[in-house]
């Protein structure tokens, strides 16, 4: 069989076992009618995971493919790999180098733009004093205020200047929230009280630990669309589930922290003009740098008017039960 179309056939192969996975996670809670976001996200990051394992059965089975000589290259040992007297045909070895090569360059780029982003911009913008550290004793009230009630560390609050920023958190053990000073001025009471929650309730959840995963996964699995369907469907969920927690320790209806929100995003956008430089991975749906539809926005809205304020999710044994499922679902 010809090298070409093996690889192809091991690339589709990949995909349609990536997709019927993911598939099957939607499927199962819309059916069911499931509620849980954590579950949710948990499965959807196994999606992100299935392409390695269903290329490591692909490499040890030969009912789909007869020629034994093909090689996913992400799975293949080193030396395998790298010595050709291992792989008879030379067109494959090419392109597992080439491939190799490829793959380990995305890893070291992405790496070094997530190290600028998370440390050396926001190093350079305090150099140049655009940022300067929250003196409000007002927001700093309202940040000690909620960290109690959620129980977690009161992180540092920093306010830039310029308008192409929006409003963001930063950090993995130590917490930074962002806010955009000028933005911020235009917003009112019940609006700042709305985005401060919102971004604590990111670190309460902490999403920046989990968005560098996903962006780990994202760049492994660079050629394979279905994994970025994953990625922005987890990305969906966080927000819904850091609306559910500000409903949740917010004393506003679901009505109000809605009209917050919207009328928050309208004032970022029409305040904010387009970013000329790189930012850093952020959790946070207030970000100018992130491109929001009319369409994310009335579904965000619509979730959140139906949110119940204490959604508890699925029972711990169903949790397992359906953890255990999906983890075995990776070895077929």
């Amino acid at each position: 069989m010809d090298s070409s179309l093996l690889m192809i056939q091991s690339i589709s192969y990949v995909f349609l076992k990536t997709f019927i996975y993911l598939f099957s996670i939607l499927l199962i809670f819309k059916v069911f009618k499931i509620k849980d976001s954590q579950s949710f996200i948990f499965l959807l990051t196994l999606a992100m995971v299935k392409p390695f394992s269903s290329a490591l059965k692909l490499k040890y089975n030969n009912y789909f493919i007869s020629d034994n000589e093909i090689h996913y290259f992400f799975l293949e040992k080193i030396k395998v790999i790298f010595s050709y007297t291992s792989v008879n045909d030379r067109i494959i070895y090419l392109i597992n180098m080439l491939l190799v090569y490829l793959f380990i360059a995305i890893l070291i780029a992405g790496t070094l733009i997530l190290i600028y982003q998370n440390f050396y911009y926001l190093k350079k913008l305090k150099c140049l004093e655009n940022l300067h550290k929250c003196r409000n004793s007002e927001i700093i009230s309202i940040v000690k205020k909620y960290s109690k009630a959620m129980k977690i560390r009161i992180p540092e609050i920093y306010f830039a200047n310029g308008s192409n920023f929006g409003f963001f958190t930063i950090g993995l053990i130590k917490n930074i929230i962002i806010l955009n000073g000028e933005i911020f001025n235009f917003l009112n009471k019940n609006e700042k009280e709305t985005i401060i929650l919102h971004e604590l309730s990111h670190i309460k959840r902490k999403d920046n630990i989990l968005n560098i995963l996903l962006y780990y996964f994202n760049l492994m699995n660079f050629y394979n669309p279905i994994t970025y369907l994953a990625y922005s469907l987890i990305k969906a969920e966080q927000e819904k589930d850091c609306d559910r927690i500000v409903l949740q320790y917010s004393q506003k209806t679901n009505k109000e922290v809605a009209k917050n929100i919207l009328t928050s995003i309208i004032k970022i956008k029409n305040l904010s003009h387009d970013p000329g430089t790189f930012y850093p991975r952020t959790a946070s749906f207030f970000s100018v740098s992130r491109k929001i539809s009319e369409m994310t926005i009335r579904l965000r809205i619509k979730s959140l008017i139906n949110t119940q304020k204490n959604e508890t999710g699925i029972s711990l044994f169903l949790k397992i039960l359906l953890y255990l499922i999906f983890i075995l679902l990776l070895l077929f």
